[in-house]
């Protein structure tokens, strides 16, 4: 192959890559587009006081695995050596204000692979907080959580897969979606219906500022992947 070859090869992978950076500006933009809307609900619905109920209607467990050590990848990093198994439960239980009832739920884990998992459930049902938060409406089509893990936690819901897989930048760090703005408690936590009909725990300007923060590091980080895509075609067509 000449040096000619090897020229042409190198640009078509230069091009190719600043392309790859403006799909994923297109990504991050639609993210915070989501993100936006999502603030703009919430701020139109009304904030309440809600309580949590102690009975469990629902346990959905299934079979996980977390990781027992890690080792280092070179980089400053590390990766996970080796997995054991657990059990990854969802715990559902009502959570009502007013005349409203929203069927809920909070996950936790348990590495007992033979344990009762609904005594599990029931011991966090009888004690104060839980440790997230997902709230379904009514015709469980859509819903809203906080405290999950980003890309690990699902939940399915009469066939209906519930992934936490659009992470708040904000929170990224902490490895959770949205970090829960209130603690969750039987007594009584604030909450927010939004005019989507979805229910949220925390204020309403705590969930709305939560929002703003996030929309602003997509922002960022979207321009900063259009400054690139731009560079890198530019660089490339007249290489």
């Amino acid at each position: 192959m000449g040096w000619e070859s090897v020229v042409c090869s190198c640009v078509g992978l230069v091009v190719i890559s600043g392309g790859i950076a403006l799909v994923v500006y297109g990504a991050i933009g639609g993210e915070a587009d989501a993100i936006t809307a999502e603030a703009e609900s919430i701020d139109a619905g009304n904030q309440y006081t809600c309580t949590s109920s102690s009975i469990l209607t629902t346990t959905d467990c299934r079979e996980t695995e977390y990781c027992t050590s890690y080792v280092s990848d070179g980089n400053g990093g590390s990766t996970c050596k080796n997995y054991d198994p657990m059990m990854q439960c969802y715990c559902e239980a009502a959570v009502s204000f007013g005349e409203h009832t929203y069927a809920a739920r909070f996950s936790i884990t348990n590495t007992d692979m033979d344990g009762d998992t609904t005594t599990w459930c029931n011991n966090v049902l009888s004690g104060d907080t839980w440790p997230n938060f997902l709230a379904f409406n009514s015709d469980k089509s859509n819903y809203a959580y906080c405290g999950f893990r980003a890309y690990q936690d699902s939940v399915t819901i009469e066939g209906t897969q519930f992934d936490s897989d659009s992470a708040c930048l904000v929170d990224a760090i902490l490895d959770t979606d949205y970090k829960c703005m209130t603690t969750i408690r039987k007594t009584g936590f604030p909450c927010v219906q939004a005019d989507d009909g979805r229910l949220f725990a925390g204020s309403k300007s705590d969930l709305v500022t939560q929002r703003e923060d996030c929309t602003t590091i997509s922002n960022g980080q979207q321009m900063a992947f259009l400054i690139l895509g731009i560079i890198l075609i530019v660089f490339g067509l007249v290489w």
